[in-house]
């Protein structure tokens, strides 16, 4: 009876050993397939995003022309004179823009009655 007991505890230790090492291997695959899995994801995302971004380069929005900008210019204030407008247009290695810009002048009068500038007539 006793060698019975132990052959079946032995052939019982002997299949619980290789019942661990399976789920351990089963647990091994299972973490690695995961990985891989993420590792694809990640690549795939990687290659995704690079697109867009080359996608979005050659999509760029083109500015508007300065002449359009010049409307949009205020007009000189009381006192002031306002210069000829100018604009300009570029985006060669950068993304591309517009500007449109005046200068002005302050207007000086002369009083003929007090002889003196800037004085307001």
């Amino acid at each position: 009876m006793k060698q019975q007991e132990c052959t079946r505890f032995q052939s019982g230790v002997a299949r619980m050993g290789l019942e661990g090492d399976e789920k351990m291997l089963r647990r091994k695959r299972i973490v690695v397939t995961v990985l891989i899995g993420m590792l694809l994801v990640g690549v795939i995302g990687i290659g995704m995003v690079s697109t867009t971004i080359a996608s979005e380069e050659t999509t760029a929005t083109q500015p508007v022309h300065f002449s359009k900008l010049i409307k949009f210019l205020p007009a000189a204030p009381f006192g002031w004179k306002g210069g000829k407008p100018s604009g300009t247009m570029a985006g060669f290695g950068e993304p591309p823009y517009s500007s449109a810009s005046k200068n002005y002048s302050k207007i000086y009068y002369y009083n003929t009655r007090r002889r003196r500038k800037n004085a307001w007539i």
